[in-house]
């Protein structure tokens, strides 16, 4: 239900984050995200030139004001995940309208999103001007090889966005197998129910053997590292690879990406 005036396809949401990029003048001026993000905000970052600002999380939760507090005249945007990753905190959609009230533009990349079963921020662009939101069918659907993405915005920042519109926007197998996905939606939201159910029943039996959990909105959970008996080696000898992540408690925990498929 998105007006093609407001749309624009592109190969994966890291070529829409991209073509925002390209769009704004960034060079020598400033963008704003959390201090745990997708690592291509930084290289694009790098890429364009311009200082990638980086509010700090207090325990898994980022305040809205450590955001707002970086806020300067040199601010082309503020770029969340939401939800984030890798800490899979999510932000409600008064926390977003909260800070698109403050002017500026605010990019929403809703890669993960469809894990958590909140609501998608699209049905704001036409009241909210300074409002992009990436999405992508690499991550819930399934379909990373494909890369097909898109971003949504208000029409008359598509004017600007659409310059960068690649000749051929999306592959022909990536277009197919999409139209695939959209004729069967009941069965993806039949599997991310199921996923969030099974997700919650392992982390309670995890719970009940003792294990230290950190529970996350997305489709991932985090098992506190335990050197003394080191439970991350026991993995990787059963051919089961994490790489452990140090969260803002600055304690080590392995990532735990639960997928039914």
């Amino acid at each position: 239900n998105i007006n093609v005036k407001n749309l624009l396809l592109t190969p994966g949401s890291s070529f829409a984050i991209k073509t925002i990029f390209e769009t704004f003048d960034v060079k020598d001026k400033n963008v704003i995200t959390s201090d745990y993000f997708f690592p291509m905000y930084q290289v694009f970052s790098d890429l364009y030139q311009t200082e990638l600002r980086k509010a700090k999380y207090t325990d898994m939760k980022l305040t809205l004001s450590s955001l707002t507090n970086l806020i300067d005249k040199d601010t082309q945007f503020i770029i969340l995940a939401n939800p984030n990753s890798p800490l899979g905190d999510v932000y409600k959609k008064e926390q977003i309208i909260e800070l698109l009230e403050k002017g500026v533009f605010v990019i929403i990349d809703e890669a993960y999103l469809e894990f958590t079963g909140e609501e998608s921020c699209i049905p704001l662009i036409n009241e909210y001007k300074n409002l992009i939101v990436t999405k992508t069918f690499s991550k819930a659907y399934g379909a990373a090889g494909c890369r097909v993405g898109f971003l949504v915005s208000h029409e008359d920042n598509m004017e600007y966005l659409s310059k960068f519109r690649l000749m051929y926007e999306v592959n022909s197998i990536g277009a197919k197998y999409t139209e695939f996905i959209m004729d069967n939606m009941n069965y993806f939201q039949e599997y991310f129910n199921t996923m969030r159910h099974t997700k919650g029943d392992l982390i309670e039996k995890l719970t009940a053997k003792g294990h230290e959990i950190i529970d996350t909105d997305a489709s991932w959970f985090f098992l506190k590292r335990y050197e003394k008996e080191d439970n991350l080696k026991k993995f990787n000898d059963l051919g089961i690879t994490f790489r452990p992540l140090v969260l803002p408690n600055q304690t080590e925990y392995i990532k735990f990406n639960y997928d039914l498929k």
